[in-house]
């Protein structure tokens, strides 16, 4: 509020707004207003969209990850893979390896939570982009109302739990 002209240059319409800015691009943070779902948007848009895995340990540790949901493109670049990751990055990790370690054979996989691995098939899957928007999310997806328009986009199929708790 001190500073309308600033705000006014950034499109800040609202408060607190979170801002990714640099000399390339300027990003809306669209997330929880928790620390970790921040420092994860920050790490992810402060680097360029496709991060390139050189060993097979960094493919372990994502393999291995409790909490993010990544994509990986082994082998030949993926044009398509590319120009999603770039419109993407903002909600997700995208990775490339011309490393093929453990099972892995060319081709785009999704890692989730305790080493569940998807890959990628166009003929059985579709179109990159309708799944990647169906595996971007983790099994057990917390709703919320920033992510409620990306779950509903995913076109899956949606089950709440509501807890009670019972006490005399």
């Amino acid at each position: 509020t001190k500073f309308t002209s600033v705000a006014s240059q950034y499109g800040v319409k609202g408060f607190p707004t979170i801002l990714y800015i640099n000399s390339q691009k300027k990003i809306e943070y669209r997330g929880d207003r928790n620390r970790e779902d921040i420092i994860d948007f920050a790490l992810r848009v402060h680097g360029p969209p496709v991060r390139y895995l050189s060993s097979c340990e960094q493919i372990d540790e994502l393999v291995h990850n409790d909490r993010r949901v990544v994509f990986i493109n082994f082998g030949p670049v993926d044009q398509t893979y590319t120009q999603l990751a770039a419109t993407l990055q903002q909600y997700d990790w995208f990775y490339r390896s011309l490393i093929l370690c453990k099972d892995f054979k060319e081709g785009i996989y999704v890692l989730k939570a305790r080493g569940i691995v998807h890959k990628y098939d166009a003929e059985v899957d579709g179109d990159l982009q309708n799944w990647i928007r169906k595996q971007r999310f983790p099994h057990f997806a917390r709703i919320s109302g920033s992510n409620l328009q990306l779950i509903l986009s995913s076109c899956k199929f949606l089950i709440f739990l509501e807890s009670f708790l019972f006490t005399e």
